[in-house]
Order: C-alpha cells, then structure tokens, then sequence
C-alpha cells in the first residue's frame, strides 16, 4: 500500500477504504495524507462506499498492490478535463515477482478505473467486481502496475481464495452448475490462455499461468455446487 499512495501523491484527494484491518493499515495511509473510511462488506461494497466518501468530481479506483507510473497522475489531469466522456480504461500490467505476464490474455487487460463521480454504480460481487458507467467510455494509455503475486505458489494461494468467492457468486446468480461444464471451461481456459492468447511465448511461466486458470475454474464450478472449504468462504 505505501507504494500505491506514493504513485497518488499530488491527487486533490485520497481515500483509503480499511476493510477491518488490524494492522498498521489505517496509520500507513494517514501518515500519507490519506482519509481513512472503515468499512465491512463485500469487495463491491467497499468499492461503493469509497466512491461515495470522495468529493472530487473524478475517482481512479486503485487496489493497494497497484500504482500508477511516475509521470502517471498528468495524462489523467489532462484526460478528465474532456468533457465528452464518463469514464476511461487502464491497461493494467501484472508482475509474479519481477516477471511481467505480457501474454496469456493478462496483458493489456483494459479496466474501467477513472470514471466520473456518480456515473458508476458497483453490481454486488465478492470479487471481480467491475464498476458500470452510464454514459461514454474511453481509453487511457496509462499503465497501472501491479506487482501482485511473489511467485506461482503465491498466485495458487489467491487463486484458491478467489474461487471460493466467486463460487458463492455463481450460485447465487445461476445457482448449482454442472460439473461437467466446469470441465469443459477449465479445458477451454487452459487452451485459450497458452495457444489462442500467447501463453507459450512466456514459456513455464505461461503453461503454469494457464494451468492455475483451469484449477480456479474447475474449483469455482465445484465450489458453486458443493460449497466451498469453511476457511476460505469467510467475510469478504
């Protein structure tokens, strides 16, 4: 998170949601000129409830293991001084320690992250959870970074958590499906990700990158049917 807030510094104004941390979360983001809003809930939630704290007439939606380029807080300056639209995509760049995933369908991975103050609503998710923008969307070459995974046992490790929450997601809009429907999106996922998107040209990396994909796949499928392990399904 110090680094996210340091990619910020020079922002009209900075918002840290705290999610019941018990750490030094809330000091780190104070003693950096940030305003901290405690808050519980799912992660669409906390998302929501951020908005609505800012005042600014432009939000960019970070996460704490994300930061902007050194020159990056000026092209969006520029950018939301054009009056014609409502939101832009970043393209976000993923690390697993200091390797890039430029291929396998992570690179540029475009998100919505800049939009205009009350245009976005948030639809309820546990993860993955993507803000919708009435009006006209653009895109902004500013790259967000993200350094998020030490290495591939530290991916597994996320991977199996966000598969738990994206099983209650799937249950509760489509209810129980079909196992074998999870196998036949985790074989496609793993064809998708190293043939048809690049995966290959990253070599190991890439063939494992496909592989957790599948796993997380295949476990969100039998998650959403069985229910996922207690210890993973807690409050998010």
């Amino acid at each position: 998170m110090p680094a996210c807030l340091d990619s910020v510094r020079g922002a009209d104004e900075v918002v840290v949601v705290d999610h019941l941390s018990s750490d030094s979360t809330a000091d780190i983001a104070r003693a950096r000129g940030a305003r901290v809003l405690p808050a519980d809930g799912v992660l669409s939630e906390l998302r929501r409830l951020g908005c609505e704290a800012a005042t600014g007439r432009w939000i960019l939606s970070l996460d704490a293991d994300e930061r902007l380029p050194a020159d990056g807080l000026g092209p969006i300056y520029s950018a939301v001084e054009n009056d014609a639209l409502d939101g832009y995509r970043l393209p976000i760049l993923t690390l697993v320690g200091d390797r890039p995933l430029r291929w396998g369908g992570y690179w540029p991975a475009d998100r919505l992250r800049l939009f205009r103050r009350g245009t976005a609503r948030w639809p309820l998710a546990r993860v993955h959870e993507r803000p919708l923008v009435r009006g006209a969307v653009g895109r902004l070459n500013v790259v967000i970074e993200h350094p998020g995974f030490r290495d591939l046992d530290h991916v597994r490790e996320k991977q199996r958590r966000y598969a738990a929450w994206a099983a209650l997601d799937l249950r509760a809009a489509h209810g129980r499906p079909s196992l074998f429907t999870g196998v036949v999106h985790a074989s496609w996922r793993v064809a998708r990700s190293y043939c048809f998107r690049g995966g290959f040209l990253m070599g190991r990396l890439g063939w494992s990158m496909a592989w957790i994909q599948a796993e997380y796949v295949w476990k969100r499928t039998r998650w959403a049917r069985e229910g996922p392990p207690p210890e993973l399904a807690g409050p998010r």
